[in-house]
This record gives structure tokens, sequence and C-alpha cells, in this order.
């Protein structure tokens, strides 16, 4: 979605082919000629510069999204507000009242934060002289930085567009907007460079639900990642709403893992023997169980309900 909706912004007024600027070619293309190839990597380590120039282009568009956020060129009257309006773009808007289901719909979002700690312990193979102190370090800083973008980015975006923010904010910035245009080509980079990281652990974990043995696992790796690539571009085709996406699958899949699904692992092993849990602990589980469920299912509601414009 996001290299789609990236791609469209920047081709838009380049002279390419108008065949090359609509989202299920462009999508197709690159699916075939950089995720794919990409997906096939068999050693993450091989990423770490791509990886590099990624960090640096999301630490562009930080840096980008704040100096719109203070420089004033989106306030009325502003050179770019003149732009967004001429480009038959949504004008910045504030003043809106306390939203409970908007505040639902962020908890929802930050629930994407936790959505690839199944790569855990792939981190953790990949990383050099593994041992515990040095993988918490990496941890810390990793989770660090990201909190960082994620508050910088937020807090500079809403400042800038308040309630008109689109879920993928750079969609907010006008096509005139020169620094917003190179932020767009970097995250495209960066999400392109971080794409294997969270195929791998979907490819193995289908390997692993589908019991495949080590030998069929390297017979049905190509045309498992040809599916999978596959099935990302199509969704990222037919669905462009990010906010939407975000906001639900971290309702959904961020409460089951999460909450839901290791607190069940606990209550199971304990059941069965094979982890001690008090009566204190039992009761936190069964607790963060039960919150997990309703996270869920309020979270997913209000996802849908605002899709549908009710909030």
């Amino acid at each position: 979605i996001i290299i789609g909706d990236t791609a469209g912004s920047l081709l838009s007024g380049a002279a390419v082919p108008e065949l090359l600027k609509r989202r299920d070619v462009f999508l197709s293309l690159f699916g075939a000629a950089v995720l794919f190839p990409l997906s096939m990597l068999r050693d993450l380590k091989s990423l770490a510069p791509a990886s590099i120039i990624g960090l640096g282009g999301m630490l562009y568009t930080a840096g980008v999204t704040v100096l719109r956020a203070l420089d004033g060129t989106y306030q009325k009257g502003g050179r770019l507000a003149a732009a967004l309006v001429k480009e038959g773009k949504a004008l910045p808007k504030f003043g809106g009242a306390f939203s409970p289901g908007g505040s639902l719909l962020f908890i929802s979002m930050l629930a994407t934060s936790y959505l690839a700690h199944y790569n855990a312990a792939a981190y953790y193979d990949e990383l050099e002289n593994p041992t515990l102190p040095r993988y918490n370090r990496v941890v810390y800083g990793g989770f660090a930085m990201a909190v960082g973008f994620f508050v910088a980015i937020a807090a500079a975006g809403h400042r800038t567009f308040g309630a008109a923010s689109q879920g993928l904010i750079l969609n907010s910035f006008a096509g005139a907007d020169k620094l917003a245009n190179a932020a767009r080509a970097l995250v495209g980079v960066a999400v392109a460079c971080t794409y294997p990281l969270l195929f791998k652990g979907v490819r193995d974990g289908y390997f692993d639900i589908a019991k495949v043995s080590p030998a069929n696992q390297e017979k049905q790796r190509t045309p498992a990642t040809i599916a999978m690539v596959a099935l990302t571009v199509l969704a990222g085709i037919k669905i462009t709403d990010l906010g939407f996406v975000v906001a639900f699958g971290g309702a959904i899949l961020g409460s089951a893992i999460i909450y839901v699904i290791p607190s069940q692992i606990a209550l199971s092993a304990c059941k069965k023997g094979k982890l001690a849990l008090g009566g204190a602990e039992k009761l936190a589980c069964r607790s963060i169980n039960v919150m997990g469920y309703v996270l869920a299912v309020l979270g997913g509601t209000a996802s849908v309900l605002s899709r549908m414009g009710k909030i």
C-alpha cells in the first residue's frame, strides 16, 4: 500500500508512460523485479547496507514532517496550502471534539508495533556473537528509535494537518512539496528493504503450520515465495486505505499476538504441567486473555465504523 501510494504521487507528474502510472501495473512490475528477488535472499545480513539507507530515509522523513509543522507553509495563506487547494487535496482541519472511537483507533494502531516480534529468534540467530546482553541492546535501541519515529511523525503530522491527516501522512502533503516528494521516494526504499524481514517470518510460519519437512521446504521455497509476493501485491492494488489496514490489523492481529496467544500458551502449558504458575499469575493470564478479546472486538468495530464514516 505504501509503495503504491508513494509511487502514485511521484509518477503522477513524471514524464513516464501513462501505463506505468497505473497502480496495478507499477506494483506488479515492482513485485516481480524487486520484492520477489529480495524475498528469495537466504542471508538477511546482505540487507544491512540497504537498511542503513532506509533508516536514513526515515530520519529524513521525520525531519521534513517536523519542518513542515513549524514553517507554516501549510497554514492558511501558506504557499503549500494553496498547492493543496490547486491539487484538490484536503486542507488542514482543527478544532474537533474528543472522539472515544478515535481513541480506540489510535490504540489499535499502536498495537502494530509488536506485530513483527515473531522474528525475534531469527534476529538473534543473525546477530554476530549472539548473547542475551548484546541482543537486549539491539532490541532496546531498535524500539527506542521506533518510538522516536512514531512520536515525531505522528505529533508533527497532526500539528500540520489535524483531522485531515491521512493514514499515510505523506499522502497529506502537496504534490508540489519537493521535500515531501523526496521523503516519499526514501520511504518507498525503506519499505522495500524491510519487506523481506517480515516476509521471512510469514513464509517460515507457513512451513511450520503446514508441517513441511526441511527437504520439501527447499522444493517449495520458490513457488511459495511467488504465491505470497503475488498475494501482497494484489492486496496493495485492491486496498488503498492504509489507516484502516493499520487500525484493523492492529486491533485483530495485535490483540491476538500481544495478549491472547501468549497468555493462552502459558495457561495451556500450566494445565499440562509444563509450566508452574501461581494463583495470581493464572489470574493475570486470564485477565490479559480476556482483555485481548475485548480490545480486538472494540478496536475492530471502531475501525469498520471509521471506514464507513460513522465515527
